[in-house]
């Protein structure tokens, strides 16, 4: 499930790359500009899914939200138990102000992205929902991620992890025993 797949240039590439992919999109000129022009499979409601999905993917979605339980419940509805939800988003971790610079940070935030969310807030929401959590930052530790282990807390305290990368990846499993 590409979840907020917008115009479906990345459920195209999922597709390409030999995933079986549904799209999501709120947006219905962007859904079906996806669908005419893209041939993706858009599922214009969750409920209408014809079978639960083993990924649930979404990049820069979850920033965008209201409140982020929209993109949990969603996540819940059509990923299956042991499934993997990987969700890409801005890195807002506090040490990254004085980086970028006071102004330029909270530009980020507020009417485009009322989410500001760091390591913390995605590993707190991920637990509430019944996710295994692991949160990396660009530039990404692929061998960490491929193996499926944490960012030493270290790493992250010591600035040697979080703090450069203009992005978060955030990569949690499903809890096996939850059922919708």
């Amino acid at each position: 499930m590409d979840y907020g797949s917008s115009w479906g240039y990345g459920s195209r590439q999922l597709r390409d790359a030999g995933y079986n992919v549904f799209s999501y999109e709120v947006s219905k000129p962007r859904a079906d500009y996806a669908e005419r022009n893209l041939g993706c499979r858009v599922v214009r409601q969750l409920a209408d899914l014809p079978q639960h999905v083993d990924l649930f993917f979404s990049a820069h979605v979850v920033e965008h939200l209201p409140d982020p339980n929209t993109l949990w419940i969603a996540s819940n509805q059509v990923l299956k138990p042991g499934g993997l939800l990987v969700c890409f988003t801005p890195n807002a971790e506090p040490i990254r102000e004085p980086i970028l610079g006071s102004r330029i940070y909270h530009q980020l935030w507020g009417q485009v992205h009322p989410l500001i969310l760091n390591r913390r807030a995605l590993e707190n929401m991920a637990i509430r929902h019944g996710y295994t959590p692991l949160v990396y930052s660009s530039p990404y530790p692929w061998g960490l991620i491929e193996a499926r282990l944490p960012v030493p807390l270290e790493a992250w305290s010591n600035h040697v992890q979080a703090p450069g990368g203009d992005e978060l990846l955030l990569v949690a499993v499903r809890d096996n025993r939850r059922i919708n």
